[in-house]
C-alpha cells in the first residue's frame, strides 16, 4: 500500500534494531545536535526472559519450538518529500521481499528454512526435496534459528563497541591489530562477555564477535558469508562511514 502512494521503506526488521546505544551527532539547518543513546538493557539491567526476547534471544519454554521469523518486527515508511532527510535508523534494514535478500547473506534466516533452502539447491525443487533427510531438516532448523538471532546480536555488539570506544574500534586497521594480538583479543572478548555473555552465552558471543572482526579486517563486501558477519559489517559502516545516510 505504501509503494502505491510513493512512500519509501526507511526500515524493516526486528524491533530491537530501532534502539541505539551509541550517541548520534547530527547537523540540521546549521544547528548541531547530540542525541544520547538508549537501550532496554542498561548497564546493570535485569536479563529477564522478556529482555532476551526483545534482543532476539528466543526461549523455547514449552519445547514446541520457537518460530523466530514470526516474531514482531517494525516497518517504518517515509512519505514523499522535496527535501532529503537524514535517516533516523542507523542499522541494516531487512528485506520485505525474498527477491531482495542481501547478496551478502549466504542464507536467509528471516524466512522459513525450506522456503529459502530449496531454491538455493538449483532449479529442480523435486530433486532438492528427494535429498532432504530428517537430519538435514533438523540441521537447517537450528542453522536458520541461530542465524536469525545472531544477525541481531551482531548489530548490538558493533553498536556497543562504537558507544564505548568510538568508530576507531571498528576500523579495519584497529580490528586487524586486535586479531593479530591474542592478548588484545582476549581483553575485548571479556568486555563483550561482561555485557552480553549472560544473555547469549560465551560460545555465541565469542564466535559472532570474532566473525564480525574478521569480516571488518578483510574489508570484503561482495563475498557471501554468515548473515551475522554481514549485519555487523553493515552496522559499522552505517554508524561510522555514512551516519544518518549522509
Amino acid at each position: 500500500a505504501g509503494e502505491r502512494r510513493g512512500w519509501q521503506t526507511v526500515f524493516y526488521g526486528p524491533q530491537n534494531l530501532l534502539e541505539q546505544v551509541s550517541r548520534l551527532n547530527l547537523t540540521l539547518n546549521g544547528n548541531s545536535y547530540s542525541v544520547p543513546g538508549y537501550a532496554v538493557l542498561q548497564q546493570d539491567g535485569w536479563v529477564s526472559r522478556h529482555v532476551k526476547g526483545w534482543y532476539g534471544r528466543e526461549s523455547d519454554m514449552d519445547g514446541t519450538g520457537v518460530q523466530r521469523w514470526t516474531s514482531f518486527k517494525a516497518l517504518l515508511l517515509e512519505k514523499p518529500s522535496a527535501k532529503e532527510a537524514q535517516s533516523p535508523i542507523l542499522f541494516p534494514s531487512w528485506h520485505l521481499d525474498t527477491r531482495l535478500t542481501d547478496p551478502c547473506w549466504s542464507f536467509d534466516p528471516s524466512t522459513v528454512p525450506l522456503a529459502d533452502w530449496i531454491p538455493r539447491q538449483g532449479k529442480d525443487s523435486h530433486d532438492a526435496l528427494t535429498k532432504l533427510t530428517d537430519e538435514i531438516n533438523q540441521k537447517l532448523g537450528r542453522q536458520y534459528a541461530e542465524g536469525y538471532e545472531e544477525a541481531q546480536l551482531a548489530v548490538r555488539l558493533v553498536d556497543y563497541l562504537v558507544a564505548k570506544s568510538g568508530c576507531d574500534a571498528v576500523r579495519p586497521a584497529t580490528v586487524a591489530a586486535i586479531l593479530e594480538r591474542p592478548g588484545k583479543w582476549e581483553v575485548l572478548r571479556k568486555r563483550l562477555l561482561n555485557k552480553w555473555g549472560e544473555m547469549w552465552g560465551e560460545e555465541t558471543v565469542t564466535r559472532v564477535a570474532r566473525g564480525i572482526l574478521e569480516r571488518l579486517a578483510s574489508g570484503e563486501e561482495e563475498e557471501a558469508t554468515w548473515p551475522f558477519a554481514c549485519a555487523g559489517q553493515q552496522a559499522a559502516m552505517l554508524l561510522c562511514a555514512t551516519p544518518g545516510g549522509a
